[in-house]
């Protein structure tokens, strides 16, 4: 409970902090700006968003579905958006799968079962992450629409940590052995050996679930093919909310511009270790759509998009966590 506390209280500080220093230099344009803004292009985008987490949903679902035939989509759409309510006031999004494990328990489903589907969950949606990422650095090669400069090196570092996290998942479920001598590896190196040792066993005895995972993916490589699918149509999807956010203002980008330039942004501030990510994300989003636009209108743009792809989550989260236990008091 205290670090949940210390959490919203360090997103609440970074937030006011982020809306300040957008606003600071123009508040009566960006003001005027947001007030104008085109609502029924605005809703879209928030639709837009729902139906992204339907699509993440989906995958969860497909996984899901090969052990329990009563577990609906909309069941699982209201399981991951408390997820995201979770994961967006918890440092590097870490607080939703644990929860998710927790509820699944209390409907009564096996632990080890619930694992193995967040697992394979996790993979699904990293490969289509890293395929997204590998696909706007291609065209931005080609294209020369993004000038990196500086933060070309921070764009590859992010891509390159997905890619590593993507190779470690797959060696941890393929081979048993071969994770074990990573976590070897890893711990004989760390500088931080105090603070894991307690946890080493733990996490040696959880890699049989990874290798449990695997074997179920090539027993039914269809439904992992169709759940990297749903991630890809997710993540492309809420890529393009930019676009309608910009035109909402009234403004124009293109979507091929926006999903790539989106996919920069997260490549840059998924690592900050602070809830939401908050300034790394807004850092990326200034750097790389402030060559399209700048002054008020990137500020509006910035607090609408961040309204939408994270506090909207947020807060429909907290509103299925506040049904969920009302219905168990019940």
């Amino acid at each position: 409970m205290k670090n949940k506390k210390i959490n919203i209280i360090i997103l609440f500080i970074a937030l006011s902090l982020v809306i300040f220093f957008s606003v600071k230099d123009d508040f009566n344009g960006v003001l005027g700006l947001i007030s104008n803004v085109n609502l029924k292009i605005f809703i879209l985008s928030l639709i837009i968003y729902f139906i992204a987490i339907f699509f993440r949903s989906l995958s969860f679902n497909t996984f899901i579905s090969e052990l329990y035939n009563d577990f609906g989509i909309f069941k699982t759409l209201k399981l991951n958006f408390i997820a995201i309510l979770l994961n967006g006031i918890t440092p590097f999004q870490s607080g939703g799968q644990p929860f998710l494990l927790y509820l699944l328990k209390k409907d009564g489903r096996r632990i080890a079962d619930t694992t193995n589907v967040i697992l394979k969950d996790n993979l699904s949606h990293q490969i289509a992450l890293v395929f997204i990422g590998t696909i706007s650095i291609t065209f931005n090669f080609f294209l020369n629409k993004i000038s990196f400069n500086g933060l070309f090196f921070i764009v590859l570092v992010g891509y390159l940590v997905n890619l590593f996290v993507l190779i470690a998942i797959i060696i941890a479920m393929k081979s048993e052995r071969i994770a074990n001598k990573m976590l070897d590896f890893i711990y004989r190196f760390s500088l931080f050996k105090k603070i894991i040792k307690k946890d080493k066993e733990k996490i040696k005895g959880s890699l049989k679930y990874f290798y449990r995972s695997f074997k179920e993916i090539k027993n039914n490589k269809l439904n992992f093919i169709k759940a990297i699918l749903c991630n890809f149509i997710s993540i492309i999807i809420i890529y393009t909310i930019p676009y309608y956010i910009f035109k909402s203002l009234g403004v124009n980008i293109s979507l091929i511009d926006s999903i790539m330039v989106t996919s920069f942004v997260m490549l840059v501030g998924n690592f900050i270790p602070i809830p939401g990510a908050t300034g790394g994300i807004e850092y990326g989003y200034y750097k790389f759509f402030g060559t399209y636009f700048t002054g008020a209108l990137l500020s509006s743009s910035l607090l609408l998009w961040r309204f939408v792809t994270y506090l909207f989550g947020i807060l429909l989260g907290f509103v299925f966590l506040m049904l969920r236990k009302d219905k168990v008091k019940k």
